[in-house]
């Protein structure tokens, strides 16, 4: 709420919406977190990221020939990119996140979610001018101490 201005009137009903999205994602996150510790504890963390990503792209595949790029958007230069994304931000991505929920569980090895807003504007601030209001910068602190009580160790 700290981040997204809740409570400013601007806006309408989207920023709630979007609020909602993000509080039913982590919600999603928690639940597989957990499910994933209780029943895939044989399962190597290679593997779970291999089935992962398989099944995530033969369930989005029908989506593609619905709205796909058009033949003059789809260049060797994007193919490349969307290749390289898929490599670096989808399969190493599980596979550290699948490692980590085997060695540290899901509690500690779901932070990482909690840092994407955080990451998110930093990211739009370096990339594409946008600015950072004292706002966010609130909200990150709340973000980071929360994370921080998360991953201490118990005293």
């Amino acid at each position: 709420m700290v981040v997204s201005g809740l409570g400013t009137g601007s806006g309408g009903a989207a920023p709630l919406l979007a609020i909602l999205a993000c509080i039913g994602a982590t919600v999603c996150y928690g639940l597989s977190g957990i499910y994933i510790n209780l029943r895939t504890k044989d399962i190597e963390p290679k593997a779970m990221a291999a089935a992962s990503q398989l099944l995530a792209g033969i369930a989005i595949m029908p989506a593609l020939f619905l709205s796909g790029p058009r033949a003059a958007a789809f260049t060797p230069a994007v193919a490349g990119v969307t290749v390289l994304f898929a490599i670096l931000c989808s399969a190493l991505a599980y596979l550290i996140y699948y490692r980590l929920m085997a060695k540290v569980g899901p509690t500690k090895a779901l932070t990482v979610t909690f840092l994407m807003p955080v990451f998110g504007f930093l990211w739009g601030a370096l990339f594409l001018g946008e600015t950072i209001s004292l706002r966010m910068i609130l909200g990150a602190l709340v973000i980071l101490g929360g994370t921080l009580l998360v991953v201490s160790p118990k005293r």
